[in-house]
């Protein structure tokens, strides 16, 4: 399967040379405290933003996204909070699973394009701070 990027979308063509693009995952507005991670995010970047965030007096939690492959890093950054705040910080995980939408050109122009679902696993982790 060969991949490549476009502006909202990353395109795959399959082995029966249907073009696939892989729709953006759809997301509730995105508030201030909130911290969507990426496999393509850097990681030092985003423990600087959620210490940050955690520093202001005004914000009482952060809120945590990870999809798909980015889990691990978002479990990762919460672990790294944690060691950094230790009893300052607690946490509440939530685990989801994700409905993600393809949309497939098929080989022939004249026919209709199709959407496929699949399934994709989320993870939430809202870091609030304690009274310690």
């Amino acid at each position: 399967m060969k991949l490549s990027k476009t502006k909202d979308t990353v395109k795959a063509i399959n082995k029966s040379n249907k073009v696939i693009h892989k729709r953006t995952p759809q997301h509730l507005p995105i508030k201030k405290n909130d911290i969507y991670v990426s496999r393509k995010s850097s990681y030092i970047s985003l423990i600087k933003r959620a210490k940050k965030l955690l520093l202001e007096k005004e914000i009482t939690f952060i809120v945590l996204h990870g999809l798909g492959a980015a889990i691990k890093t978002t479990v990762n950054l919460a672990l790294e909070l944690k060691k950094q705040f230790s009893d300052k910080i607690d946490w509440e995980i939530t685990t989801s699973t994700v409905k993600l939408f393809d949309d497939i050109e098929p080989e022939n122009k004249e026919d209709d394009i199709s959407t496929e679902t699949r399934n994709n696993s989320a993870i939430t982790i809202k870091i609030f701070k304690t009274n310690s």
